[in-house]
């Protein structure tokens, strides 16, 4: 199964009568684990791997007027 197929994003599951529930809208979610694997595959050295990985938005400050990444280091109030 593609797991980055778009189509599965917003699907219908349990069609196939009362044995298999009720139908409802279901879907799948895009994880960081595929954003990982698209840069294992792009990347053209384990220097530009790291580099790549460390680009990683790993959150926002509560106002969100400033992203941390993956290599970003915390800082003591």
């Amino acid at each position: 199964m593609d797991m980055n197929d778009r189509a599965l994003r917003d699907i219908t599951v349990s069609l196939g009568g009362p044995g298999n529930g009720f139908p409802r809208q279901d879907g799948f979610d895009i994880v960081v684990a595929s954003e990982v694997m698209a840069i294992f595959c792009l990347s053209n050295s384990l220097e530009d791997l790291k580099e790549r990985l460390g680009k990683i938005v790993v959150g926002y400050t509560a106002t969100r007027s400033r992203c941390s990444r993956a290599t970003s280091r915390p800082t003591e109030p």
